[in-house]
C-alpha cells in the first residue's frame, strides 16, 4: 500500500499499517533516502511513497542539504525542498502514522566536498551561529535530528586543524540540542555522523574519543573500500579479512574498521555498520582463478539504470547475474558473495551476507546497521521477484523485535488537518480557532 501525494494542498489516501510503538528497538536500522531520486525518470525513480512500510527503518536520513557559509545556516540543495509545502514535508509526514520512526536531515555528502564545512568551522562565532540556527530550522521542517556527512575533515582542501574544529562544532550542536530540550521539554534532537573507514582519513580527521561524547550514533561507511580508484581488486564491503591479505588489504573489511573505531574510543553501542545496496565491479582479462588482490583494467560493468561504470544497484544485480555467463561464488573467509565472467568481477551483498553482518552487530553489541541507499533495493519487487525491499526486509527480520501490527482506518487529512498536526508538534497543544 502507498501513501498518497500532495494534490492541491490535500493528503490523500493515508492507508499505511500502524505498528505498535511500545517496543524497544535495541538495534538501529538507518536508511539513507536520496531525495534527488524522486526527480529521476524510469525505474530508478524513487520517492517516499515507494517506501510502503516505513517501519522497515528506525531512522530515515534525508540526503542531502548543504550549508550557507555566509549566513551560517542550512540550505536545501534542491529548489523548494524546505518549508510547509516543500518536498521534505512529503517525507516527514511519515511521522503522522509512524511517530517512532526518526527522520534526520543529512548535510554534506561526497560530492559536496569539504570546503563549505571548513569555512563554517573557521571561527568560533561561525560555529556558534550555525548551532543557534540549526535548532529552529530542524524543528520548523519537522526533522528529529541532524546527520553530518563531512567528507572529510582534513581532506580535499580542509586543513589538518579542522579535526579539532570539527569536535568544537559537534560539542556546540550537542549543547544547543540539550539546551533546547531543557527549555521546551521537547525530545532532544539527535546528532549522528557519517564517517570514513579509511585508516589514514580517520587518523587525520577525527578526535574519536572526544566526539564520542557528543553524538548519538556514528554511521560507518563500511563500503567502497575498493573500487576503480584502488590499487587492486577487492570486495568493497567484506565482513572479514583473509589470511592472504596484504597490509594494504588487511585494513579494508568491516571487522577491522569496527575494531579500530572501538580501539580509538568510540563505544561499540554507538557504531552503526554500513551495508551497501549495490555492488562494485572491475573489468578483468584472462581470469583463471583467485582474483582478489590482482590488477584490473578499469571500472567494470555498470547497471542499466544507475548508469555508472563500476556500480550496480542491488535491484539491477538480480537481472545481470541471471545471465549464465556469470559464475556466483561465496567467500568463506570474508563471508561475502561475488560473481565473475570472462570480462568482469563483481563484489556485492546478498541476504546471506546481510544476515551474517546483522549477527556480527548483535554479537559485538554494536548500535545497528545503516544502508546506502534504500532506493537501490528492489523496492518495486519487479526485478528480483522476492517481494518489495528484499534486503531491507532481511535486515528488519534479523534486528527488529517481534511487533504487534494494528490495521487502523485513517480519515482523509486535509491541508488544515496537517497544518494543525504541525502546529501541535512545533508549538504544543493550544486552542486555535
Amino acid at each position: 500500500m502507498k501513501m498518497g501525494v500532495f494534490t492541491s494542498g490535500i493528503i490523500l489516501g493515508l492507508t499505511w499499517l500502524v505498528i505498535d510503538g511500545h517496543v524497544n528497538e535495541r538495534y538501529k536500522r538507518v536508511c539513507y533516502f536520496p531525495s534527488w531520486k524522486q526527480y529521476k525518470p524510469g525505474a530508478d525513480k524513487f520517492s517516499i511513497d515507494d517506501l510502503s512500510d516505513p517501519s522497515l527503518c528506525t531512522h530515515i536520513v534525508v540526503a542531502f542539504a548543504g550549508l550557507n557559509s555566509e549566513t551560517f545556516t542550512i540550505k536545501p540543495l534542491e529548489s523548494g525542498a524546505d518549508g510547509l509545502r516543500g518536498s521534505w514535508r512529503n517525507i516527514t509526514r511519515v511521522k503522522i502514522l509512524y511517530p517512532n520512526v526518526n527522520i534526520l536531515l543529512a548535510i554534506g555528502g561526497y560530492n559536496y566536498g569539504s570546503l563549505p564545512f571548513s569555512k563554517l568551522v573557521e571561527t568560533d562565532e561561525g560555529i556558534k551561529r550555525f548551532a543557534e540556527n540549526v535548532v529552529p530550522y530542524l524543528r520548523t521542517n519537522l526533522f528529529d535530528g541532524l546527520d553530518i556527512d563531512w567528507e572529510y575533515p582534513g581532506q580535499k582542501g580542509s586543513p589538518y586543524t579542522d579535526r579539532y574544529r570539527y569536535t568544537k562544532l559537534l560539542k556546540k550542536l550537542y549543547d544547543k540540542f540539550d539546551e533546547e530540550t531543557t527549555q521546551t521539554g521537547s525530545p532532544r534532537l539527535l546528532l549522528s555522523l557519517a564517517v570514513s573507514v579509511d585508516k589514514y582519513i580517520v587518523d587525520e580527521g577525527y578526535e574519536v574519543r572526544d566526539i564520542a561524547r557528543y553524538v548519538d550514533f556514528v554511521n560507518l561507511m563500511t563500503y567502497d573500500m575498493y573500487g576503480d580508484w584502488a590499487n587492486v581488486i577487492g570486495h568493497h564491503s567484506a565482513l572479514y579479512g583473509k589470511p592472504s591479505d596484504t597490509p594494504y588489504m588487511a585494513v579494508r573489511n568491516v571487522n577491522w574498521v569496527v575494531s579500530y573505531w572501538i580501539k580509538l574510543g568510540m563505544p561499540a553501542e554507538k557504531l552503526v555498520v554500513g551495508i551497501p545496496f549495490y555492488g562494485r565491479s572491475f573489468a578483468i582479462t584472462n581470469h583463471t582463478g583467485s582474483i582478489l588482490g590482482s590488477a584490473f583494467t578499469s571500472a567494470g560493468i555498470g547497471g542499466p539504470f544507475t548508469s555508472k561504470n563500476g556500480l550496480i544497484g542491488a535491484f539491477e544485480l538480480c537481472q545481470i547475474l541471471a545471465d549464465p555467463k556469470y559464475r556466483i561464488q561465496w567467500d568463506y573467509e570474508a563471508l561475502v558473495p561475488s560473481a565473475y565472467s570472462t570480462s568482469d568481477w563483481i563484489g556485492y551483498d546478498d541476504q546471506k551476507s546481510i544476515r551474517l553482518k546483522c549477527d556480527y552487530v548483535k554479537s559485538n553489541n554494536l548500535g545497528g546497521v545503516m544502508v546506502w541507499d534504500i532506493s537501490l533495493d528492489d523496492f518495486s519487487g519487479a526485478f528480483c521477484h522476492q517481494g518489495k525491499f528484499p534486503l531491507l526486509r532481511e535486515i528488519k527480520r534479523m534486528l527488529a523485535p517481534a511487533r504487534k501490527v494494528n490495521i487502523v482506518s485513517q480519515p482523509v487529512l486535509t491541508y488544515r488537518d496537517y497544518y494543525r498536526l504541525w502546529l501541535n508538534r512545533f508549538l504544543g497543544n493550544v486552542l486555535r480557532v
